[in-house]
């Protein structure tokens, strides 16, 4: 599949899902809506990282999430931290965003805004910290590395990704989902060889399912290393 066939397709799944499954586009047909065991497990394991972030460092005041979907984890974050400044989703797809600026527990510090992970419309370290969750699989694989670098340029110290793990059985095998679309799996070392060209370096390791060479899915903490106050 060629990149511009990717997107579309990937864009029009996302449309059909905010349709007809409130946003929830892993949620199974004629099954309750709600997210998969491994999402909420990642989603658990990024809010303890920035808890400890937060609690290190109280200068901490932006975060964003990109990638947000229907924007129910960037009402979560303002929900366990509710002393942050700003809390942006930022997301591709209007008919997702659209779900989540209706939700009743939006909060004064949470907005969203359309964004395209490509071409970000943020200044220059903005963020303090960014998190990307569930999303990078969803890049063509030659636009991976413009990608980080979008998310590297929008923040100021920190950034939290997670990544399907191309050192994974599954992941390195199986290109498409049962729902149709193309995904691709990376590594800790592409993604931290990317990343340190823009002074970020990895400083701790999340696996969500034993070791690297087995875990599906790792979550990554990069700090950038040339940050002064």
């Amino acid at each position: 599949m060629n990149k511009k066939d990717h997107y579309e397709t990937t864009q029009e799944l996302y449309k059909t899902c905010a349709k007809e499954k409130d946003g929830y586009y892993d949620s199974i047909k004629g099954w309750p809506l709600k997210h998969t065991i491994w999402q909420l497990r990642v989603r658990k394991v990024v809010l303890k990282i920035l808890n400890k972030l937060l609690k290190d460092d109280p200068g901490i005041s932006r975060v964003i999430d990109a990638g947000c979907g229907r924007g129910d984890f960037t009402i979560e974050l303002s929900r366990h931290f509710p002393r942050l400044d700003l809390i942006m989703g930022c997301d591709n797809i209007e008919e997702v965003l659209t779900i989540a600026k209706k939700n009743k527990e939006l909060s004064e510090n949470v907005s969203f805004q359309r964004a395209d992970l490509l071409e970000m419309p943020f200044d220059d370290n903005f963020f303090d910290v960014t998190t990307c969750i569930n999303v990078l699989h969803h890049i063509f694989n030659e636009d991976l590395e413009k990608v980080l670098g979008e998310l590297a340029r929008i923040t100021k110290k920190y950034l939290i990704i997670e990544i399907k793990n191309n050192n994974n059985f599954f992941y390195r095998h199986a290109k498409s989902s049962n729902r149709g679309i193309h995904q691709y799996s990376t590594t800790v070392d592409n993604v931290s060889g990317s990343l340190g060209k823009y002074n970020l370096q990895l400083i701790d390791q999340r696996n969500i399912l034993f070791f690297n060479k087995v875990s599906p899915l790792i979550v990554l903490v990069y700090k950038r290393i040339d940050f002064r106050e």
